[in-house]
């Protein structure tokens, strides 16, 4: 809950920023590099933070598929289609939550809006997928795991890539920069 009012209270700061300095003849330039140094500090703390949850989340399914189950065929099995549906709804709930914040970040970094619109949706569309692929391996076939682990690691792609950009842009580029 506290992450998902995070993402309200960025997303209104952005929106206003751009609502305040777009014109209709100046192309919107409001881009991370302009924070403040504490903006900077609390966008890295971010990002790190959740790029920890990514990593437990790894190590999880490491010991949930390979070592407490010899597979995450074995894993959902076991599992009550009621805490399959708890599940699925903490984790829709916390990657579109995550991964919009990181992509609401990632929308004021100077990239193309091509590589944008792939790189989150990558990472949006990966957790969906990879929850989806849960209810596959349980009710359909024990080889949709080949999905979870190609759309986990996409969403895990797509999020590391967000990552890497923003703390590039926000320590690493110069505001002089002219964005392409």
């Amino acid at each position: 809950t506290t992450i998902g009012l995070a993402v309200i209270a960025l997303t209104i700061v952005f929106v206003t920023l751009a609502l305040r300095q777009r014109r209709a003849s100046t192309p919107f330039r409001y881009r991370l590099r302009q924070l403040p140094v504490s903006g900077r500090v609390l966008v890295t703390f971010l990002v790190l933070i959740l790029g920890l949850v990514h990593i437990f989340a790894l190590l999880e399914v490491y010991l949930q598929s390979r070592v407490i189950n010899a597979s995450a065929e074995e894993y959902f099995f076991y599992m009550k289609p009621t805490k399959l549906a708890a599940t699925t709804h903490a984790h829709l709930f916390g990657h579109v939550t995550m991964y919009s914040l990181v992509a609401v970040l990632f929308l004021f970094t100077g990239v193309g809006e091509v590589f944008k619109t792939l790189v989150l949706s990558s990472a949006i569309s990966g957790g969906l997928w990879d929850v989806t692929s849960w209810w596959l391996i349980k009710y359909a076939s024990g080889q949709f795991e080949a999905l979870s682990v190609l759309t986990g690691a996409m969403a895990s792609l797509g999020f590391l890539t967000m990552v890497i950009i923003i703390l590039h842009e926000i320590w690493l580029t110069k505001e002089t920069v002219t964005d392409v």
